[in-house]
């Protein structure tokens, strides 16, 4: 039995249920980060002095970001694992929330919209695949639900804030509030985050067996796990409905092709293109 085998048979540790919650806090991060500038539209455009179009030219920068991150970001954890992926798309919706607080004009907010989304892209095509791999077989579809109802919660809470902070302070806050949340649970990811079993087994990077075995212990797992080799055989002409099934939860591309319609139809809805 290997360790992915011990994990799907086993019940929950606590470690687990943290890292299902690692997952969903990230994704409550997102629905803050991705929604922040339909929380300050009002007041940026009277700062900035924009007309809606101009405005929908910012909106879409965040969703560009997500397009490329979700894109090019998947391909980059294949290779260099989950984990620092991860950090890495936390890091950058951290900086590009901070930058968007200090923005002096529009310009410069739209740049740092960019990266803020690169970030948020990122990390939904990573935090799936976590959430999937850590989740008993008997808890998965729960556990992926909870990540997913991060978001939303997210949004929620995010519009919550944003109206506290915008009476009380400005738009600016709204980011600096943002930045200071992404910081503080990039240093919990850095300490607690474990590496992907898969891309450990699969990729086999330097030191491999003793990070696996390092999270076995953590997982409440005793003994000593030897790595695994996957199976690589491509399967073809599979139905296109295959890509719609519950065996995609755990893919980089799952959120990724649901994603895209979003993208297109808040772009078209920025520029008054569709009714709302």
């Amino acid at each position: 039995m290997n360790l992915r085998e011990k994990i799907d048979q086993s019940p929950m540790s606590i470690y687990q249920w943290a890292i299902v919650a690692m997952a969903a806090i990230m994704n409550f991060l997102d629905g803050f980060d991705v929604l922040a500038i339909a929380f300050t539209a009002t007041n940026i455009s009277k700062d900035f002095a924009l007309s809606k179009t101009e405005f929908g030219v910012l909106i879409s920068a965040g969703l560009v970001g997500m397009v490329v991150g979700s894109m090019a970001l998947a391909p980059l954890a294949d290779k260099f694992g989950r984990r620092p992926i991860l950090l890495l798309s936390v890091a950058f919706s951290a900086i590009g929330l901070c930058l968007s607080g200090f923005s002096g004009n529009p310009e410069i907010l739209g740049a740092s919209r960019i990266l803020t989304g690169l970030g948020v892209g990122g990390i939904l095509v990573g935090t799936n695949v976590i959430t999937s791999e850590y989740s008993s077989k008997k808890w998965r579809s729960f556990a992926i639900s909870i990540y997913a109802a991060g978001f939303g919660i997210g949004a929620m809470i995010g519009g919550i804030m944003a109206k506290s902070l915008q009476a009380t302070y400005s738009w600016h806050a709204v980011y600096f509030a943002g930045a200071a949340m992404t910081f503080l649970v990039f240093i919990v990811l850095l300490i607690w985050l474990p590496e992907s079993i898969d891309y450990l087994n699969s990729k086999q990077p330097k030191n491999a067996k003793i990070r696996l075995n390092r999270i076995a212990h953590r997982l409440g797992f005793s003994g000593e796990w030897e790595l695994t080799e996957r199976n690589h055989t491509v399967q073809t002409n599979l139905p296109i409905s295959q890509l719609f099934g519950k065996n995609t939860y755990d893919q980089p591309y799952y959120f990724g092709y649901r994603f895209l319609p979003l993208c297109s139809v808040f772009t078209l809805l920025a520029h008054g293109h569709l009714p709302c």
